[in-house]
């Protein structure tokens, strides 16, 4: 499943963002600590190639996970500037 990161299909890379978000830390589910345990349970064990394709996917949650909260940022933002009119 990791492998997928590297899919050139942006579809791809997107639905293995998303469901590894949701079995590994979904907030709604699991805890801050439950999170660090389930990512330490991946890294256990893990080969050089999966260690690398985790870093990525990693990469690529937090990136999404930045933009998602910039785009709220700026929704605030644009609804003050209405309220403000």
């Amino acid at each position: 499943m990791l492998a997928l990161i590297w899919s050139k299909e942006r579809n791809v890379q997107i639905e293995l963002i998303l469901a590894f978000w949701h079995l590994f830390l979904n907030p709604q589910c699991y805890t801050t600590e439950k999170q660090a345990y389930n990512l330490i349970g991946l890294f256990k064990g893990a080969t050089l190639s999966e260690l690398t394709s985790l870093e990525e996917l990693i990469m690529h949650v937090l990136s999404a996970k930045q933009v998602a909260e910039n785009a709220q940022e700026r929704s605030k933002d644009a609804r003050l500037v209405v309220v403000e009119f």
